[in-house]
C-alpha cells in the first residue's frame, strides 16, 4: 500500500507541489544518501491525504456571492450563488415559492433568507425564515417563532441571533431573536411616530444601523444591539431623499447607504443617485454618483473597506434594462458587471470563505443542501 502511495506521489504530486525529499541517512560507508523511496513509503500516505484534504476544503472555503434572481425556466425567485468573479452560477434553492434577502452566516457555511409564500402579491404578509448550508439537511426546516409579516433578516456576528424588521406590534419595528425562536426582543418603537426598514450589525455585533422614517423624513440611525441609545447617523434632509440599506463596513469605520434625490412635490422623478459612505467616528461623507437614470437596489461590501457590491439598474433609459450584480471599487471608481443577464439580479452578499484571503483565487464551487434548525 505504501509504495503505491509513494509512486503516485512521485509521478504527480510532490513535482508540482515542490516539496523537497532531503533525507540524511547512512550509506554502507557512512556517507550520506538521500533515499526517496524510503521517505515516501513512510510518510507517502500521509502527505497525499493532506493534499486532498486541503484541495477539498479549498472548494468549500472559496470567496462567493449569494443573490436572489429569476432566470430561464424559473417560475419563482430562487437564492443563487456564484464565485465573486461572477463565474459558476448555481441554484440554491428550488421552492414554489420566491426566496428572498439571502445573507451569507459568518462563518461562510450557512445562508438565511426570507421565502415570500404570497410569490410577490403581497410582500411582507406572509412570510417565513430559512437556513442553507452547504452540509446540510436534504430538506428545507423554518426559523422557529416567524411571524408573516417578518422581513429583512440579518444574523448578529457571532452567528447566534437574528435581527429583523416585522410588523408585530402593527408598526415596522425592528426585533431579535436566536435562531431557535427564543428570547424573542423588540428594539424599537414606532407606533405613531414612523417605521423602519432594511438594518445591519455593526462587525462588533454591539451596535444597529437601520432604515428609521419620521416626522425629520428619511434618515440612517444607529442604536445599541439592546435597542439603548438611538441617534441619527446620517444628516438631515429634505422629504425628497430617500436613503436605505446601512451597511457596516468589514472594520467597522464606515457605513454605507444609498442616497435617491427626486423631485418631490408629487414628482418623483429623480435627480440623482448616490452611494455615501460615511465615517462612524468623523461623520465624513464619500459621495459616489452614478447619474439620473441609475437605481441601486441594494449594496453590501465585499472584503475590504474599499469594494463594494451593487444590485444596480445602470440605465433606466434604455430599454429592456434591468438590475445587474455589480462590484465597485471606491477609491478608482471602477465599476464592474458581474452577472450580465438578461434577467433581474438582486440582494447580493459576499461572503470571504472560511479559508479566505482578498482578493481570493477563483476555484469552482460545491453546494449541499438545506440545514435543519436545531
Amino acid at each position: 500500500m505504501e509504495s503505491t502511495f509513494a509512486s503516485l506521489l512521485t509521478a504527480s504530486v510532490l513535482p508540482h507541489v515542490g516539496i523537497p525529499l532531503v533525507l540524511r541517512l547512512r550509506g554502507s560507508k557512512g556517507v550520506p544518501v538521500c533515499r526517496k523511496g524510503d521517505f515516501l513509503m513512510k510518510y507517502g500516505q500521509r502527505i497525499l491525504i493532506g493534499i486532498l484534504l486541503l484541495s477539498f476544503l479549498s472548494v468549500f472555503a472559496q470567496a462567493k456571492i449569494v443573490f436572489t434572481a429569476k432566470r430561464e425556466g424559473d417560475t419563482a425567485y430562487h437564492v443563487y450563488v456564484m464565485d465573486d468573479n461572477g463565474r459558476n452560477v448555481h441554484r440554491l434553492t428550488h421552492s414554489e415559492f420566491y426566496d428572498r434577502n439571502p445573507r451569507w452566516f459568518p462563518d461562510g457555511k450557512q445562508v438565511l433568507f426570507v421565502r415570500d409564500l404570497t410569490k410577490g402579491a403581497a410582500i411582507g404578509k406572509d412570510s417565513e425564515f430559512y437556513i442553507l448550508s452547504v452540509k446540510g439537511a436534504p430538506e428545507a426546516d423554518q426559523v422557529p417563532n416567524t411571524h408573516p409579516t417578518d422581513s429583512h433578516p440579518v444574523v448578529s456576528p457571532n452567528g447566534k441571533q437574528i435581527a429583523f424588521k416585522s410588523y408585530r406590534s402593527g408598526e415596522a419595528d425592528i426585533y431579535v431573536m436566536d435562531l431557535d425562536g427564543t428570547n424573542l426582543r423588540q428594539l424599537t418603537d414606532n407606533i405613531g411616530k414612523g417605521w423602519v426598514h432594511r438594518l445591519d450589525y455593526s462587525p462588533s455585533g454591539n451596535q444597529l444601523a437601520y432604515e428609521y422614517e419620521g416626522k425629520n423624513g428619511e434618515n440612517i440611525w444607529i442604536m445599541k444591539a439592546d435597542g439603548t441609545r438611538k441617534e441619527r447617523f446620517s444628516p438631515r434632509k429634505p422629504h425628497n431623499f430617500f436613503l436605505g440599506g446601512p451597511s457596516w463596513s468589514p472594520s467597522g469605520t464606515y457605513i454605507m447607504y444609498r442616497e435617491t434625490e427626486r423631485k418631490g412635490n408629487g414628482d418623483w422623478s429623480i435627480i440623482a443617485v448616490r452611494l455615501i459612505v460615511q465615517n462612524v467616528f468623523t461623520g465624513h461623507r464619500e459621495e459616489h454618483h452614478f447619474g439620473n437614470d441609475a437605481l441601486i437596489a441594494t449594496q453590501c461590501w465585499m472584503g475590504d473597506d474599499r469594494t463594494v457590491l451593487l444590485s444596480m439598474k445602470a440605465d433606466l433609459s434604455t430599454p429592456g434594462a434591468n438590475y445587474e450584480i455589480y462590484r465597485y471599487r471606491l477609491d478608482s471608481r471602477k465599476l464592474t458587471n458581474l452577472t450580465k443577464h438578461p434577467k433581474g439580479d438582486y440582494h447580493p452578499h459576499w461572503s470571504p470563505g472560511f479559508l479566505s484571503v482578498f482578493p481570493l483565487d477563483k476555484l469552482a464551487i460545491q453546494w449541499g443542501h438545506i440545514k435543519q434548525v436545531d
